[in-house]
């Protein structure tokens, strides 16, 4: 052994003995050796990024950790570790690519392909995940977490007979398997199969008592069956012994939901405000800011000028180009899946579910720039090499995601905080058509800040009022300019004249996309809202439509008041309800 390698050794085992000080010294000295090992201050490095994650401080393990990788790409446990980094800052393409590099390292690790296809699945990447999770069971027959994680793909890629399928089956080889029936249990609610789910979550219960999660679930169920007093006393419970702070979150903000429906409003907001303040805890743990994804826009605005939106707008698409994708946006609860619905029941039509292949083309947009250039930097200098490779791109993941369900079908790529992209969809689509959901900013602003959403740069924004209103103005100041200068082939329509009048609003809308209206479409929709909706509207896409939701800000109007002035322009450009 060498005289480095005794140093590694030492400093891992003052790591392990949490004598972080002198383990962080030792990594150092290692680093600083002009002759030394590049695997050992590899190593080093590693060990560096390990104790800084475990203090917390994620932006200074990810620094770390990289350092350590560009000493040794082949560092297996650094791309574990990478990935565990990005994926807690909620920056699913970095951590998929990470996940890529483990399972191109250890082919044939079940464990690194579990690793891949848990990324891929966080990045939206679901064919890659179903086919890593597939080599995994391959290379581990049984696996539980294979299996387990297989079930989740299949449900969210619309599949999700075949995912129910699947956990039946652990359940009925193993009755004592509480995950495989707490996934079942899960499922079934996202199925909106209310008494399965229930049954399901009671089995897991009789194995495992101790499963926050599954009595969240039992609360959910009864609020949405309309018991609303038995789910507050169950939300109680659980808040008052819950040690798990991600379920404690949401179960106060269910509890909140449960205030607003009986019509307390005021304590109903206090919840809400208490929910979102944990959230915003524990996405800051995770690294998670939301100070970043303001940054990116106000990046968007300083590059696309007026003037270079006037000059992406004069592109024209090359004769002979193929019918581009669909692409619908808008600010998030703005509706977007409500419509969805309707137009998934269209036989021409596939829907991407939020799936959307546009955001999975984010890191070879990176590689192309290369590591001095900055997104969105380079969307309006793009070479023309560049966008024939990334619609090629584009095509190869919509057909990787949704297969043989596209052959003859238009897709619509369906995210609704891709209208921040819509110049990247002018530069690779010019001949694209963009349906744009407008809300009430008030109550669009109001329904963000009540929902419980997994945390990354930007859903940490719906943490508070204030910064919610100002992403509002950071997203749909962005819509605005793109509206005025960017000469999309758009469709804008307000979600409260879709559910006061659905016709009025598809009529026209079907017409501007060119495909047959059939009326029996507002029937089919519930059949593929059974079939499954992975968003948070889950359950308000299954009822009929109306517009009991419209006009919510009301009950809010002193909170939401400190943000008129932001939202006032808004509320007047949109048609809405003046604001004296």
């Amino acid at each position: 052994m060498t005289d480095q390698s005794r140093t590694l050794a030492k400093a891992d085992g003052l790591a392990a003995r949490n004598r972080i000080p002198a383990a962080a010294q030792l990594y150092r000295s290692l680093l600083t050796q002009p002759a030394g090992s590049p695997e050992i201050a590899a190593r080093a490095g590693l060990g560096l990024a390990i104790l800084a994650a475990r203090q917390g401080n994620m932006a200074a393990a990810r620094n770390a950790v990289r350092e350590a990788l560009q000493r040794d790409p082949a560092l297996l446990d650094g791309w574990r570790l990478l990935a565990d980094i990005e994926d807690r800052a909620g920056r699913a393409d970095a951590a998929l690519d990470a996940a890529r590099r483990i399972a191109d390292l250890a082919p044939v690790d079940a464990d690194c392909q579990i690793a891949l296809g848990y990324a891929a699945t966080r990045a939206g990447a679901l064919g890659i995940a179903e086919r890593a999770y597939r080599r995994a069971l391959d290379l581990e027959p049984g696996s539980a977490a294979a299996v387990n994680n297989l079930a989740g793909v299949l449900q969210q890629r619309g599949r999700a007979g075949e995912a129910a399928e699947l956990f039946q089956s652990i359940v009925a080889d193993d009755p004592t398997n509480a995950r495989a029936w707490a996934n079942l249990a899960l499922v079934r609610e996202m199925l909106n199969d209310l008494g399965g789910a229930r049954d399901a979550a009671g089995r897991a219960l009789s194995v495992q008592q101790d499963q926050p999660v599954m009595r969240l679930l039992l609360a959910q169920i009864d609020f949405r069956e309309g018991k609303p007093a038995e789910a507050l006393d169950a939300v109680e419970t659980l808040i008052a012994g819950a040690a798990d702070p991600t379920v404690l979150a949401e179960a106060i903000n269910l509890k909140g939901h449960l205030l607003d429906r009986q019509g307390d409003y005021d304590a109903a907001l206090a919840a809400f405000k208490e929910a979102g303040a944990r959230r915003r805890t524990l996405g800051a743990r995770a690294g998670v800011d939301r100070r970043r994804y303001m940054a990116e826009l106000r990046r968007a605005a300083a590059v696309f000028t007026p003037k270079r939106l006037t000059g992406l707008a004069a592109e024209e698409a090359p004769a002979g180009t193929a019918v581009a994708p669909i692409f619908f946006v808008g600010f998030p609860r703005s509706g977007t899946t409500l419509l969805e619905t309707v137009l998934a029941a269209h036989p021409d039509l596939v829907t991407s579910g939020e799936r959307s292949p546009l955001q999975m083309l984010r890191p070879e947009i990176a590689r192309t720039a290369g590591p001095s250039a900055r997104y969105p930097d380079i969307v309006p200098d793009l070479p023309a090499e560049a966008i024939g490779r990334l619609r090629a791109l584009f095509a190869e993941i919509a057909a990787d995601e949704f297969g043989a369900t596209l052959e003859g079908r238009r897709l619509l790529d369906k995210l609704p905080l891709n209208i921040v992209e819509l110049p990247l969809v002018r530069r690779l689509f010019p001949n694209a058509k963009v349906i744009v959901a407008l809300r009430d900013p008030r109550d669009v602003c109001l329904s963000a800040f009540m929902q419980h959403f997994a945390q990354n740069d930007a859903m940490a924004n719906f943490t508070d009022l204030g910064a919610t209103a100002a992403l509002y103005d950071g997203v749909m100041g962005l819509w605005l300019r793109y509206r005025r200068d960017l000469r999309l082939d758009h469709f804008e329509y307000r979600y409260e004249d879709l559910v006061r009048d659905p016709q009025a609003v598809l009529g026209p809308l079907f017409e501007w996309l060119g495909l047959a209206w059939d009326s029996d479409l507002l029937e089919r929709r519930g059949e593929v809202a059974a079939r499954h909706v992975a968003t948070p509207s889950r359950d308000a896409v299954n009822r009929p439509i109306t517009a009991g939701r419209v006009a919510r800000h009301r009950h809010y109007a002193r909170a939401l008041a400190p943000l008129m002035e932001i939202l006032s322009p808004y509320i007047a450009e949109f048609g809405y309800e003046r604001v004296d």
